[in-house]
């Protein structure tokens, strides 16, 4: 029997980082980069895709794959902890084609996947963005009428007073790293 040190070093490690650049009238007004917080329902999708453990019945398997990406105005510090109810969403949107989400590699061991969305001019006015979040499916492709969905990560970031001359592009990065 392998002792818990040998298996958990004997596990690839997720991680995360968040990039949030601001663009206003077009110009680069910020950008900011930071570390990820992994939600444990986040953890949970991943070995759903390996196998469903607590599932009584067959599930989609789309259910447990990023869906939907939100910007909010939560400020509150991120933890394993979090639930889709610590989010409060000032926009949302679902993650729909290849510009959206792709898969690449850095190195042999390191795989990553980048969720990239725009929240556009006409969107949250008004609002102050504080937190990114991204979503698994659930239930239904549609994220508002979603149930089951479960908060994949969480990041808060610095404050951003969104305007209607007001793009903010987050590009989130997603990695495993196997080790050999």
């Amino acid at each position: 029997m392998e002792s818990k040190s040998m298996l958990l070093s004997s596990v690839g490690g997720l991680f995360g980082a968040l990039n949030v650049k601001v663009f206003d009238k077009g110009n680069l007004s910020q950008n900011i980069t930071m570390k990820n917080q992994i939600t444990n329902q986040g953890r949970a999708a991943v070995l759903h895709h390996l196998w469903p453990w607590n599932d009584t019945t067959p599930i989609n398997p789309l259910t447990y794959q990023f869906w939907s990406f939100a910007a909010g105005t939560n400020n509150t510090p991120p933890t394993a902890s979090d639930t889709p109810a610590s989010v409060f969403i000032a926009w949302r949107s679902r993650l729909v084609n290849v510009d959206d989400i792709n898969v690449y590699t850095v190195e042999p061991n390191d795989y990553r996947i980048r969720v990239t969305k725009t929240v556009p001019l006409d969107a949250a006015i008004g609002m102050v963005l504080r937190e990114a979040a991204l979503f698994t499916r659930g239930d239904n492709d549609d994220p508002a009428l979603a149930t089951g969905v479960s908060l994949y990560a969480r990041q808060i970031h610095p404050a951003i007073e969104k305007s209607a001359t007001m793009t903010v592009v987050y590009s989130w990065q997603f990695g495993m790293i196997i080790q050999g």
